[in-house]
């Protein structure tokens, strides 16, 4: 009889060792799957990290070109405002008499 016991309790553990290893099995499959999942995610953030940084590369450069051009458009409308400047000063002054500004009116 104690033997049967003995053999009864050796079942019943080597099935719950069993239960258990399966159990762990199970887990570490899910471990995996969600592992590849978390790369594959990873793999896409990265590829669109790279991406956003290549846009914005691209606009900074855009944004170096647009201010350069700027920069020559207020350097060319000094130019243009002094050269003005230097015109209005040396116009001679025009007289016109009194009668002609009426005349017009």
């Amino acid at each position: 009889m104690r033997l049967e016991n003995l053999q009864s309790e050796i079942r019943t553990l080597s099935t719950s060792v069993e239960e258990y290893k399966d159990y762990f099995r199970r887990f570490s499959e899910e471990i995996d799957r969600v592992k590849e999942e978390v790369e594959g995610r990873l793999t896409r953030l990265e590829e669109k990290r790279e991406t956003l940084e290549e846009t914005n590369r691209v606009k900074e450069e855009k944004n170096r070109e647009v201010e350069d051009r700027l920069k020559g458009l207020e350097g060319e409308l000094k130019q243009v405002e002094s050269q003005e400047c230097r015109e209005i000063r040396f116009l001679p002054q025009m007289r016109i008499p009194f009668s002609v500004v009426f005349a017009t009116l």
